[in-house]
Order: structure tokens, then C-alpha cells, then sequence
């Protein structure tokens, strides 16, 4: 609801939203959970707002409620010592921030987690929840949270089945590798390609799934890329084809790509570190290494030797995964929140399911549709052309003449369409 009235272009600059707040008060609601908000705007001002009417919880799915202005602070040491202020040094990348806002904008967040009415923080993992805590005001409210995943669409099927499917070799081991944005400064593409070049070979394969901006730095033999897949159906089926899933990404919150792989019957490799240590078990639903030169490489050379380690892996991944992360998990650690807070009656209160809810549980007798539209459209040529081409002058970083110039790019757009 929120992009509605503020494209990304105009999040740094937007804190109100009028339509979206008089709907959520019209409504009877005893709760309001709140996801991504940077996408529209670069404050918890409308959290704040909403929550001296009645409870409010952010979902975690990165640590932008808690800095002055990113996601990720990547082991930043001002943060936990001086705070978030001008001297950020990642200012222009997303979500960007002027210079002169970002103290300003940290001392409004902590302002709003520190009320006793403040919205409470909802961790999607271990390390999200011990990351939370030590960055978050004193009163502010942190909680673990399970999240649920479609478990009845994204499960194992017949491996040869969605090879013919798909176009695949029957035989070759495939090695996947999947994000929205493969080789995203925070996917560490330079060694996950140095880790895959050294199983590459007769017998193997690579599938990679994901919008690549640079083809070059993913160069492999035996390649396939669909290239991004909107469909969960559709997705689930390239997990369910392939043998092993790698990410060689250090910044992971949780990691969804591995609990959807590991759902379908392929187990992961990772580095142990930051939310991998959730979505992946080691020994159990994949395997985690030690964040050292070589050691993804290593032990990627050991599971392409050992197919009968992968079966294995896959099997138990199925099952523990579903344990871990499907809806009824998810709703016992909503239930348990819920009446630390006191938003549940002590004596006999329950939380309760609407029949369209329940089609996503795994043994539905109706289960849900999977979900379509979930990442945008392939770019055509002339938009790849132009990304690449501002990632050349630019790199990835957009500096505020070139988001000033956007923000008002759209902003005209849309008064020629009101008029």
C-alpha cells in the first residue's frame, strides 16, 4: 500500500502517507505487521503514528529499522560506537540517504522503539534477534519470529520428470546458484565463480536463476539461465531439478534461496555466517563452511565426489526444513509473542485462521495457489543496456543529483497522468 503513494524514487523524501493510514484506521485491526518499509520511505515515522492507536510489529527482514539509513551495516564499527551520522561511508548505495539526514534520521528511529507504545521488532533468525539487540534503544521489544514458507508448493518432485520439463540433462549433476540479482555487491560473485570453476567439467552443469548485470563474471560451461522467475510453481520446479544449491553471500539475514531449495529436495552449501547458520543445518539440510580463502571451493569438490552425501542432504533437508519454517511453525511463534504481549487472552485465546489461510498449510484439502508477480519482469535490452551503462560511470551507487533528477522525473510523470 505504501508504494502506492511513494515510488522508490520518492522514498528518500517521503514520511506521510494519507490513504494508506485512513484505510488501516477504518479497519478494525488488532494488529498491524509491517514489512520492507524502505522501499517507500526512509523513517519509521508511519510506524510511530500508527502505534499510539494500536500495536504495531516490524518483521526483520534486514536491519534498516535500527541504522541511520542501510540495510546491511556490514560489520560498520560506528554504529555500535559513535551512531549512524555523515560520515556514513555508504550513503549513495541503497537505501540512499543524504549525508546531513542520516544522523537525524537514526535518533527518529530510536526514538519511536524506545516508547513503551514503540512497534515490536520481529527477528526472522538467530543472529537477525542478537544483531536487533544490540543495536536497538533500551524499551525496545525484540522477538524471534519463524516465518512461514509455502511448504505445499515448494516440495520435492520427481527429479527426472522436471529435467524433461525443463530442458535439462538427465544425467549431469546440476549445480544451482539463485538470487533476484545475481551478482549484487552483497552475493559475493567473485568467489562463488572461482568456487564453481573448479568442479566445472564433464558431467556437470550450472543454473543459474537470477538477473545477471555483467554475463562475464558468471562465465561457466554447461550454463543454463532461465534468468528471473516470477512463478513460486515454476521456481520450485528449477530447485527441484537440480542436485545442490550454492550461495557464497556473507550478508544474509536468514536466507530465503536456501529454505526454498531445501524445501524442493536440494541441500545447500554456505558460509557460516549471519543468518546461513538458520536456513541451513549443517550435516543435516546442507553444509556450512568456515568464511576462509578456498574453503567453498573445497567443499564443493568434496559433494560433487559424493553423490550419495547429496541424496542424503536432500532428504533430510525436506523434512527439517518444513519443521523449521512451514505455517504452523510460524504460528506457534506468532501465538507466543502474541501473549507475551498481552494481544491474546490468557484464559483459552487463540489465533485464528481464515479458510484462504489454511490452503497454505502443507495438508490443505484446498491448498493455496502458488504465488505469481513475485519479482519484477525481465528488463527488455534497452534498459540492460542503460543499467550497465550507468553501473560503468556510476557503479551501483547513485549519487543525489542522479536520485534528485529521478524523483522528479516520476514526480512530473505522475501530475501529466492526474491532469
Amino acid at each position: 500500500m505504501l508504494a502506492d503513494e511513494s515510488p522508490p524514487a520518492a522514498a528518500e523524501w517521503t514520511d506521510a502517507f494519507p490513504v494508506a493510514e485512513a484505510a488501516i484506521r477504518a479497519g478494525d485491526h488488532d494488529l498491524v505487521l509491517a514489512g520492507n518499509l524502505h522501499g517507500a520511505t526512509r523513517s519509521l515515522a508511519i510506524a510511530g503514528r500508527l502505534a499510539a492507536e494500536r500495536p504495531v510489529a516490524l518483521v526483520l527482514h534486514d536491519l534498516f529499522p535500527l541504522t541511520g539509513r542501510c540495510a546491511h551495516p556490514r560489520g560498520c564499527a560506528r554504529i555500535e560506537t559513535i551512531g549512524c551520522d555523515a560520515a556514513c561511508p555508504t550513503p549513495d548505495e541503497y537505501p540512499q540517504l543524504g549525508r546531513h539526514r542520516i544522523a537525524g534520521a537514526q535518533d527518529g528511529k530510536r526514538a519511536v522503539l524506545a516508547r513503551r507504545d514503540g512497534p515490536i521488532l520481529l527477528a526472522n533468525s538467530a543472529w537477525t534477534a542478537s544483531r536487533a539487540l544490540a543495536l536497538a534503544p533500551p524499551g525496545a521489544v525484540v522477538a524471534p519470529l519463524a516465518l512461514a514458507f509455502p511448504t505445499s508448493v515448494f516440495r520435492p518432485r520427481d527429479r527426472s520428470s522436471l529435467r524433461r520439463r525443463l530442458g535439462l540433462p538427465a544425467d549431469d549433476l546440476l549445480i544451482l546458484v539463485s538470487a533476484v540479482v545475481l551478482d549484487g555487491p552483497d552475493k559475493n560473485v567473485g568467489d562463488l565463480a572461482d568456487a564453481l570453476r573448479r568442479v566445472a567439467g564433464p558431467g556437470v552443469g550450472f543454473v543459474a536463476i537470477g538477473r545477471l548485470d555483467h554475463p562475464a563474471r558468471l562465465a561457466l560451461p554447461n550454463l543454463f539461465a532461465p534468468g528471473l522467475i516470477a512463478d513460486e510453481a515454476h521456481l520450485a520446479a528449477w530447485y527441484g531439478a537440480c542436485d545442490l544449491h550454492v550461495t557464497a553471500s556473507r550478508l544474509e539475514t536468514l536466507g530465503q534461496t536456501p529454505i526454498e531449495a531445501g524445501l524442493c529436495g536440494t541441500p545447500t552449501l554456505a558460509y557460516r555466517t549471519a543468518g546461513l547458520t538458520s536456513s541451513v543445518i549443517d550435516g543435516v539440510s546442507g553444509r556450512l563452511v568456515p568464511v576462509e580463502p578456498g574453503a567453498l571451493g573445497d567443499a564443493l569438490v568434496e559433494l560433487v565426489a559424493d553423490r550419495q552425501a547429496l541424496a542424503r542432504l536432500g532428504a533430510f533437508a525436506r523434512i527439517a526444513l518444513e519443521s523449521r519454517f512451514g505455517p504452523a511453525s510460524c504460528a506457534i511463534s506468532l501465538d507466543r509473542v502474541f501473549r507475551e504481549r498481552g494481544l491474546l487472552p490468557p484464559d483459552g485465546g487463540r489465533l485464528r485462521f481464515a479458510p484462504a489461510l489454511l490452503g497454505h498449510f502443507p495438508f490443505a484439502a484446498i491448498p493455496a495457489a502458488a504465488a505469481t508477480g513475485l519479482v519484477a519482469a525481465p528488463s527488455n535490452p534497452l534498459v540492460r543496456g542503460l543499467r550497465r551503462a550507468k553501473q560503468r560511470l556510476l557503479g551501483r551507487r547513485l549519487p543525489p543529483w542522479a536520485r534528485r533528477g529521478l524523483y522528479w522525473a516520476v514526480r512530473l510523470r505522475s501530475l501529466g497522468g492526474a491532469r
